[in-house]
């Protein structure tokens, strides 16, 4: 069964996501749990995949930095 990596995924997913990373669980039980790859997870934990508020903090800084 091929995995859709571009499946959307909630800010609450991501939030649980590294919450399980961090835990212990392996990418791969990770990306079956949710339906996405292991990349993605990978992703997801190195933030590179962004909950809004994240998104929030990354754009005040830079309209702050300026």
């Amino acid at each position: 069964k091929a995995v859709n990596s571009k499946r959307k995924v909630s800010d609450e997913d991501i939030l649980a996501i590294r919450a399980l990373r961090e835990g212990g669980l392996t990418m791969a039980a990770i990306g079956v749990r949710y339906g996405i790859s292991h990349q993605y997870v990978s992703d997801i934990c190195k933030g590179v995949i962004d909950t809004q508020a994240d998104k929030l903090v990354k754009l005040q800084e830079s309209i702050l930095a300026k």
